[in-house]
């Protein structure tokens, strides 16, 4: 989740190392709060969701491809799934509850981890 209009049309992000794993469960955070290369290939593993502040852009599914950390900030280089379309957000905000995401999450930039059994289904991806 970012606030600055465009990024995600750069395929690679910046953000603050401490918005790493807020609005995650804190167990999952844990997990990661180390980023050895093992979690680091977990991470990368599972789909991203990449989505704008607020209720209007579009979501999208993606991959992490890199993420490497800086002294107080974390980079991501990333690619959409070309296979599953852009999510209205619209669409998103009636599955907030089956997607774990809390409606102040869509009002700040961070990067959370769910863990989220059938999402696929739940957005419609094939």
């Amino acid at each position: 989740m970012t606030a600055h209009k465009g990024a995600w049309d750069l395929n690679a992000y910046e953000y603050e190392r401490e918005r790493f794993c807020e609005h995650t469960l804190r167990s999952i955070a844990e997990r990661f709060k180390v980023l050895s290369a093992e979690a680091i290939e977990e991470l990368k593993s599972h789909p991203a969701l990449f989505a704008y502040e607020g209720q209007t852009e579009d979501f999208r599914v993606g991959y992490l491809r890199r993420i490497k950390e800086r002294s107080r900030s974390l980079l991501i280089e990333f690619d959409f799934d070309a296979a599953i379309p852009a999510i209205p957000a619209k669409r998103i905000v009636e599955l907030l509850v089956q997607l774990d995401i809390d409606k102040w999450e869509l009002n700040r930039t961070h990067w959370a981890v769910k863990d989220i059994e059938g999402w696929r289904r739940a957005v419609g991806a094939p």
